[in-house]
C-alpha cells in the first residue's frame, strides 16, 4: 500500500470526527486555504507522515489550541448531568438540622457556655440563616391561617345554630345548603385539632356522602375556600341555568313591548293588544306580561307613585315637610293606651300653640255595598246596577275634637249632588263653608290658638278671587263692562322709577243715547294694551320676529324674559305674580296659617283614612236605598269620629300623617317612607311577655 498524501490525511481525519471518534494523538485541523492561498500553493501528490505537522505547514498556536481540543468529548445529552450548586436547604438536610440543633440543646441546657464575650471580646452577630428565617415565616403563617379558620369555625356555628326564632340564619337556608355548611364546619374542626387538610376534608365528607370520592374532599375544600374568602358558601347551581332561549328574557322585545303598554291606557293594555302588536301566542302573552312585572288585578286606591317623584313635586314636598316640621315643635301630641292624654308644648313667652286643620271631600253613594262576601257555593247575591245617588261630604278635622263641634253646629256639611239638587260643589261653596263655619267653629274651640290650615291641591282649592289681578281673565283693548260681569278687577300699584304709582282698571265713558237722548256714563275696562303702556312695557313689534305685531297670548311656552307675548309679561309683574287664591285671603285675613299639601300625597292627609273608615260602616249597612243613605250618614261618620269623648281613631291618624311628614323631611321618595312608616307601625310581638320586634 503506497504512502498517504496529505489530501488524503486530511480526508480520513474528518471522517473520522464526523463518526464521533476523536484521535487524541493527532487532532482534527481545519486548514484555512482562503487565507493560506496567498503563501504556499497546496501540495497534491507529496507524501506526507501521519504527524508531520510541518508538512501541514502549521503554526505553533494552531497546534497548541488543537491539541487541548483533543481532550473533548461531546455527546448530546451531556446537560443532564449538570449539577447546580447545593445549598443545603432539602428536606432531608432541614430535618437533620433540626434533630442536630434539638440534641444539642438538651446536652447543654444544665452546662454554662461561656463565650468570647465574658473575657471582653466582641463578637459579631451571626447573619440568620435562610433554613432559620423560613421557618419562622412557615410558623407565623400557620398561626395566621389557624387562627383565621377559628373565626370562621365559630361564624358558621353561629349561622347554623337551632333556630329559635323566625330571624335564624339558618332559616333562609335549603336543606342541601344547610347540609354543605354542617360538613364544612366538621371540616374546620378537624383542621383545628391538627389533622390533616386532606384528611379532614375526606372524614368530614362521610358526613354529606354514604360513598367515598376523591371529589368529595376537594368539594369540601372548595366550599371552605369561599367561606374563608367571602365570608358564605356559593349556593348550588344546578338546574339553574336556562336550557333554551326564551322570549321572555329578550331585553330589545322587553323595552319594545314595555314603550308600548307604557303608551296605552291602562283599560286598553290587554293581552290580546300584546298578543296583536308583538304577534305571539296566548300564553306567552300572558307569560311576558307577569314576567315584565304587570298583574293582572282590581285597580285599588293606592300611593301614585309616579307622580310623587316628579322633579317639582319632590321639591315642594322636602319644603313643606321641613315647615311642618317646625310647626309640630308648637303642637300637642297624644299619648296613652287610647291615646286620650294630650301632651302640651313647651312654648316660649310669646308663641302662641299651634293647631292642624285638616280638609277633605269625599262622596259616598246609595249603591256603594261590599263587593267581597262569604257565599255558599251556587249562592248569587243580586245587586242594584250603577252606584246610585249620592251625597258628598265636605269636612274640617283636628286632632283635639276630630270633627269639630259646638251644641249642633258641626264643621261638616253633606251636599245633595245634581243638577236638580243642591247643584255641584265650586269654590264658592268652599269659601262659604270655611269663613262662616270652620274658622268660626276652630276660633270658639281653640281660644288663643292659631290654626294651620291644609288643603288639598285641587282647582277649587287653587282658585282666585273674583278681583284678584289675573292677566287670563283680562283682553287686549277696552271693553264696556256690567254689574253682572263675573270679573271686577280691584286696584293696584306699580313701582316705577323709584317711586309707587296706583293704577285702576276701569274708566267712565259716556255713549249716545237711543233716539236723540244724551249720553249714557258707562263703566269700561281699559284693557291689557293700556295698562303695559302706562307701566311702560308695551311693545308695538314682536321682539322673537320683528315683521309682525306684538300678539296678546303667543299661544305657547313662556320666555325666559316673559315677552313672548303681553299677557305673559303682565303676569309677570309683581302685584299680578304675588296674588294669593281666594282660600289662602280668608285664612291669613283671619290671623291663621294657610298650606298646601303636596300633589299626590293623601297619606299625609289623615282625614283620607276617616273617609275609609266611615265607608267600611257604610258599606257593612248598606241597603241599596238613598233615603236610608240619607237618614244614616251622620251615623257612618260619628263612627269615625264619635260626638263624645276623645276621638281615639283620629288621633291614631294623626299620629301616622306625622310619621310620613318626618320621613319626608329626610329627603327619602315615597317608596323608602312608606316603608319606613310600616317599620314603625307593624309590631309583631312573639310572646306575651316579649316587647315587639321593632322597638
Amino acid at each position: 500500500m503506497g504512502r498517504k498524501n496529505a489530501r488524503s490525511i486530511l480526508t480520513s481525519k474528518m471522517a473520522r470526527r464526523e463518526g464521533g471518534k476523536f484521535c487524541a494523538k493527532s487532532p482534527i485541523i481545519t486548514i484555512d486555504t482562503e487565507k493560506e492561498a496567498g503563501e504556499k500553493e497546496p501540495v497534491e501528490d507529496q507524501p506526507v507522515e501521519e504527524y508531520d505537522w510541518e508538512l501541514l505547514d502549521l503554526d505553533t498556536d494552531t497546534m497548541i489550541a488543537a491539541y487541548y481540543n483533543s481532550f473533548l468529548t461531546w455527546r448530546p445529552d451531556a446537560e443532564k448531568n449538570l449539577r447546580g450548586l447545593y445549598r443545603g436547604d432539602s428536606r432531608s438536610s432541614i430535618m437533620r438540622n433540626k434533630r442536630k440543633m434539638k440534641e444539642e440543646l438538651e446536652a447543654n441546657k444544665d452546662k454554662k457556655v461561656r463565650t468570647l464575650a465574658d473575657f471582653g471580646f466582641s463578637v459579631p452577630v451571626a447573619p440568620v440563616s435562610p433554613v432559620t428565617e423560613a421557618l419562622t415565616v412557615y410558623k407565623q403563617s400557620k398561626d395566621e391561617e389557624l387562627e383565621e379558620i377559628r373565626e370562621a369555625y365559630e361564624k358558621i356555628s353561629e349561622m347554623i345554630k337551632p333556630p329559635v326564632s323566625s330571624d335564624s340564619e339558618l332559616g333562609k337556608f335549603a336543606l342541601f345548603e344547610v347540609s354543605k355548611h354542617i360538613v364544612v364546619k366538621e371540616y374546620f374542626r378537624r383542621l383545628l385539632n391538627n389533622c390533616k387538610k386532606i384528611e379532614a376534608s375526606e372524614k368530614a365528607a362521610e358526613i354529606f356522602w354514604t360513598t367515598p370520592s376523591k371529589y368529595r374532599g376537594e368539594a369540601v375544600r372548595g366550599w371552605a375556600k369561599d367561606f374563608l374568602q367571602f365570608g358564605k358558601i356559593s349556593e348550588h347551581q344546578q338546574g339553574k341555568h336556562a336550557k333554551r332561549s326564551s322570549i321572555v328574557d329578550d331585553e330589545d322585545l322587553k323595552k319594545k313591548a314595555i314603550v308600548w303598554l307604557r303608551a296605552q291606557k291602562a283599560e286598553r293594555r290587554t293581552v290580546v293588544d300584546l298578543k296583536k302588536q308583538r304577534g305571539h301566542k296566548h300564553s306567552i302573552a300572558w307569560k311576558c306580561m307577569r314576567a315584565w312585572g304587570y298583574v293582572h288585578r282590581k285597580n285599588n286606591q293606592d300611593v301614585y307613585y309616579d307622580g310623587h317623584e316628579r322633579q317639582d313635586v319632590v321639591q315642594y314636598r322636602h319644603a313643606w315637610a321641613t315647615r311642618m316640621m317646625g310647626y309640630k315643635q308648637c303642637m300637642s301630641d297624644f299619648t296613652g293606651e287610647d291615646e286620650e292624654i294630650e301632651v302640651t308644648p313647651l312654648l316660649l313667652e310669646n308663641q302662641k300653640k299651634l293647631v292642624m286643620v285638616t280638609h277633605d271631600e269625599s262622596t259616598f253613594y246609595a249603591h256603594d255595598g261590599k263587593v267581597d262576601m262569604w257565599l255558599e257555593e251556587g249562592e248569587s247575591h243580586i245587586r242594584k246596577k250603577g252606584q246610585g245617588r249620592s251625597l258628598m261630604v265636605s269636612e274640617f278635622q283636628c286632632a283635639c275634637h276630630g270633627t269639630m263641634r259646638v251644641k249642633g253646629w258641626v264643621s261638616r256639611r253633606i251636599f245633595n249632588v245634581g243638577a236638580a239638587y243642591d247643584g255641584y260643589w265650586t269654590s264658592e261653596d268652599m269659601l262659604d263653608q270655611l269663613k262662616n263655619h270652620a274658622i268660626p267653629l276652630f276660633e270658639s274651640l281653640h281660644e288663643g290658638c292659631t290654626g294651620v290650615f291644609i288643603f288639598d291641591q285641587s282647582s277649587n282649592h287653587k282658585a282666585y278671587a273674583t278681583d284678584a289681578l289675573v292677566a287670563t281673565r283680562m283682553v287686549l283693548k277696552p271693553k264696556v263692562v256690567s254689574e253682572n260681569d263675573k270679573f271686577i278687577f280691584k286696584d293696584t300699584t306699580f313701582l316705577r322709577d323709584g317711586r309707587i304709582i296706583p293704577q285702576s282698571f276701569y274708566e267712565t265713558v259716556f255713549e249716545a243715547g237711543r233716539k236723540g237722548k244724551g249720553p249714557v256714563e258707562k263703566r269700561q275696562f281699559v284693557g291689557v294694551q293700556r295698562i303695559l303702556q302706562e307701566r311702560g312695557l308695551w311693545m308695538e313689534l314682536d321682539p322673537s320676529n320683528l315683521s309682525r305685531r306684538w300678539r296678546m297670548d303667543c299661544n305657547g311656552e313662556e320666555a325666559e324674559n316673559h315677552c313672548c307675548c303681553a299677557r305673559h309679561l303682565l303676569a309677570s309683574q309683581p302685584d299680578f305674580s304675588g296674588k294669593k287664591t281666594a282660600i289662602q285671603e280668608v285664612v291669613e285675613e283671619a290671623g291663621h296659617i294657610f298650606e298646601l299639601y303636596p300633589k299626590f300625597h293623601c297619606e299625609c292627609n289623615w282625614i283620607e283614612r276617616y273617609w275609609g273608615a266611615a265607608k267600611r260602616v257604610a258599606r257593612l249597612n248598606c241597603d241599596y236605598s238613598f233615603k236610608s243613605l240619607e237618614k244614616n250618614l251622620p251615623s257612618f261618620l260619628d263612627s269615625a269620629s264619635p260626638v263624645a269623648g276623645s276621638p281615639s281613631m283620629i288621633r291614631r291618624f294623626y299620629k301616622k300623617t306625622w310619621r310620613y311628614i318626618e320621613t319626608y323631611s329626610k329627603f327619602l321618595d315615597a317608596k323608602d317612607a312608606d316603608a319606613e312608616v310600616n317599620f314603625f307601625t307593624s309590631r309583631i310581638s312573639k310572646s306575651h311577655r316579649s316587647i315587639g320586634i321593632h322597638d
